[in-house]
C-alpha cells in the first residue's frame, strides 16, 4: 500500500487536479463553458445550482458533485464535518472541520443553523425572469418536512414546459440502517461501478405533468434505496428505473461489506444495468462488479477501488486523504482500460468525457474517462497563523480519445480579523483540444475587506493567456462588490463585472450591474437580485433579468 501511495504522489507532481477557476458568478460559469472547461449539460445544472443552492445541513448534498473538481469524497467531508462540529454548529465551526478548499463550493450553499427541536421543514420558492420579448418566467418549488428519522422532500419545477416534478423522495434513518423511496443518488463501494445515476441528457427528460411523478427530472436513480450497518457487516441493496419517451435506464445493485474494527472495511459491489430505446426498440445491458476497501491510517483516509465490467473492461482508483497537525492533502491515482465504462460509475476522472454509442440502443453514454489514466495532488500547508500555501498538480491521458493534459497551481492564502481574506493564485495548464494543443497561463487575485463593521468590499482580478497553436488569446475578468449591513436584518450588495474572454476583439466582452437584497428575520427569508448586463457587440440587446427567492425554514 505505501508503494502505490508513493506511485501515487510522483505521478502527481507532473500532473494537474482541479478543473478551472472558481466558480463565484453566472458570469465564471460562462467563461468555463467558453474555455471547454465544462459541457453545454454541465453548464445548465451549474446554473441551477448557483441559482438555487444547497443546504449544507440539508439532504441534496449530492447535488454539489456538478462543480468541476468535486466528488463523493467531498459529500462525505461535509457529513462528516457537520458531525464533528454538531448538529446546531454554526458556519465558521462547520469550516474549521472541513478538509477540503471551502472556496470552491461557497457560492453553491447556504448554511442554516437548526435549532433544537424534534421536527423541522422548509418552503422555498425561486422565480427567474428576463425582460425580453416572449420571454416566460422560471418557477422553482422546493420543500421538505420530517423529524430525525423520517423525512419528506420534493422539488418541482414551471417554464416553458408545463410543470414537472424534479425530484421526491421519503427517506427512513435508524442507527443501524436507512431506506429511500424514490429520489435517491446514492452509490456502493467507493463509486467505481455504482457511484451515480445513468447520465440522460436534459433535453431527452422529457416528462411533464404527472408523468413526471413517476420518472421525475432531476438526473438521479428513481426507486429504491437500502443501507445498513450491523455491527461488523454492512449490506445495501438498490433498484431504479428511469422511463422518458425517448430512454429508459435501469440498474439493480446491492453490496457486502466486513469491518474488522471501526479504521477499516472491504468489501463488494455488483450492479445490473441497462438502457433502451423505445423509439428504436432496442436495448443494452451490463453488469459490473468490483471490491473495495476504506482504511484510517495514522490519520489519514484510504479509499481503495478495483472494478471489472462484462466486456472485459478493468479499472482501478485509490485516494488518500490526510489532515495532519494542520497539514492538508488530497491524493489520487486512477486507470481505466479502453473498455471500461460502468453504466453507473463515478470514479476519479475528471470533468471531461468519453461518448460511447450502446450497441445498437440508438443512446450516447457519457463515460468519465474510458481509457484514462491520470492522478492528482493537492496539499495546503500553513506557512504563519493566518496564512496558508495551495498546491495543486495532476494529470491525464486517454488515448481513446486522443486527450491529455497536464497542469498545475500554486497559491497564497490570507485570512485576517472579521472576515478579511486575500488570495493570489497561479495557474498553469496544457491540454489536447479539437482545435489542437492548448496551453494557458492564469494570474487571479482575490479580495474580501470588510472597511467597518456593517460595509466591505468584495472582488476579484483575473488576466489569462491561452495559446493554441499560432494563436494567443488574451483574457480579462474583474468583479468589485459593495456589501452593506447598515439596515439589520437586510443585507443590499451591489456588484460591478467586467469581462472580456479576447482583449483584442473589440466586440467581445461585456458590463453586467448587479443589485442584490437579502432580508432574513426568523424562519422568513428573501432574496431579490436584478441584473443588468450591456455587450461590446452592437447588434446584442442588453440585458436586464431578476431573481428572487423566498424561503421559509422552520428548525
Amino acid at each position: 500500500m505505501k508503494r502505490l501511495l508513493l506511485t501515487a504522489a510522483i505521478l502527481s507532481v507532473a500532473y494537474c487536479f482541479e478543473a478551472g477557476d472558481y466558480l463565484t458568478s453566472e458570469e465564471d460559469i460562462l467563461d468555463a463553458l467558453s474555455r471547454e472547461e465544462i459541457s453545454f449539460t454541465e453548464y445548465y445544472d451549474l446554473l441551477e445550482l448557483f441559482r438555487d443552492k444547497v443546504e449544507l445541513t440539508g439532504d441534496d448534498l449530492d447535488r454539489l458533485r456538478a462543480i468541476p473538481g468535486v466528488d463523493r469524497r467531498w459529500i462525505e467531508a461535509i457529513e462528516e464535518a457537520r458531525e464533528n462540529a454538531g448538529l446546531f454548529a454554526d458556519r465558521e465551526t462547520f469550516e474549521r472541520w472541513f478538509p477540503f478548499d471551502f472556496e470552491r463550493i461557497r457560492a453553491f450553499v447556504f448554511f442554516e443553523k437548526r435549532e433544537r427541536r424534534d421536527m423541522n421543514g422548509s418552503v422555498k420558492l425561486y422565480t427567474h425572469g428576463k425582460f425580453i420579448e416572449d420571454a416566460t418566467p422560471t418557477n422553482n418549488l422546493t420543500g421538505g418536512f420530517g423529524t430525525k428519522t423520517i423525512r419528506i422532500e420534493a422539488r418541482g419545477i414551471d417554464d416553458q414546459r408545463s410543470p414537472r416534478l424534479r425530484r421526491r423522495s421519503l427517506s427512513v434513518k435508524k442507527p443501524t440502517w436507512g431506506l429511500t423511496l424514490g429520489s435517491f443518488d446514492e452509490g456502493f463501494g467507493n463509486g467505481l461501478v455504482m457511484g451515480k445515476a445513468f447520465h440522460i441528457a436534459g433535453a431527452k427528460r422529457t416528462n411533464t405533468g404527472l408523468k413526471s411523478l413517476i420518472s421525475p427530472v432531476d438526473n438521479l436513480f428513481n426507486g429504491a434505496y437500502f443501507s445498513g450497518d450491523f455491527g461488523r457487516v454492512g449490506t445495501g441493496a438498490a433498484l431504479s428505473r428511469v422511463d422518458y419517451d425517448s430512454v429508459c435506464a435501469e440498474v439493480m445493485a446491492s453490496e457486502l461489506s466486513f469491518s474488522p474494527d471501526s479504521n477499516y472495511r472491504f468489501g463488494g459491489v455488483f450492479a445490473l444495468a441497462g438502457v433502451s430505446s423505445p423509439e428504436r426498440g432496442s436495448r443494452f445491458s451490463q453488469s459490473a462488479g468490483s471490491v473495495f476497501g476504506k482504511a484510517v491510517v495514522l490519520g489519514s483516509k484510504l479509499d481503495l477501488e478495483l472494478g471489472w465490467t462484462d466486456n472485459g473492461g478493468v479499472g482501478l482508483s485509490l485516494s488518500a486523504l490526510s489532515k495532519l497537525e494542520g497539514v492538508r492533502s488530497i491524493a489520487s491515482f486512477w486507470s481505466y482500460s479502453d473498455g471500461f465504462f460502468p453504466l453507473n460509475g463515478d470514479g476519479e476522472s475528471d470533468y471531461r468525457y468519453t461518448y460511447i454509442p450502446l450497441g445498437e440502443s440508438g443512446v450516447l453514454h457519457d463515460s468519465r474517462g474510458a481509457g484514462e489514466s491520470g492522478a492528482k495532488m493537492k496539499i495546503t500547508v500553513p506557512v504563519g497563523e493566518r496564512v496558508s500555501v495551495d498546491l495543486d498538480q495532476s494529470g491525464w491521458r486517454t488515448p481513446s480519445a486522443g486527450d491529455w493534459g497536464i497542469s498545475t497551481k500554486s497559491a497564497l492564502y490570507f485570512r485576517g480579523e472579521n472576515n478579511t481574506r486575500l488570495r493570489g493564485e497561479y495557474s498553469w495548464e496544457k491540454r489536447t483540444l479539437a482545435s489542437g494543443v492548448r496551453s494557458k497561463n492564469s494570474i487571479r487575485m482575490t479580495a474580501n475587506i470588510p472597511l467597518a463593521k456593517d460595509f466591505g468590499l468584495n472582488g476579484y482580478l483575473r488576466v489569462s493567456r491561452s495559446n493554441i497553436g499560432e494563436a494567443t488569446t488574451d483574457g480579462l475578468s474583474a468583479n468589485a462588490e459593495i456589501q452593506g449591513d447598515l439596515f439589520e436584518p437586510m443585507q443590499l450588495r451591489l456588484q460591478l463585472v467586467r469581462s472580456k474572454t479576447n482583449i483584442a476583439s473589440k466586440d467581445n466582452g461585456y458590463w453586467a450591474l448587479r443589485f442584490r437584497n437579502y432580508f432574513r428575520t426568523g424562519p422568513i427569508s428573501w432574496l431579490a437580485e436584478v441584473r443588468r448586463a450591456f455587450y461590446d457587440k452592437a447588434d446584442k440587446d442588453d440585458l436586464t433579468e431578476f431573481r428572487i427567492t423566498s424561503s421559509y425554514y422552520w428548525r
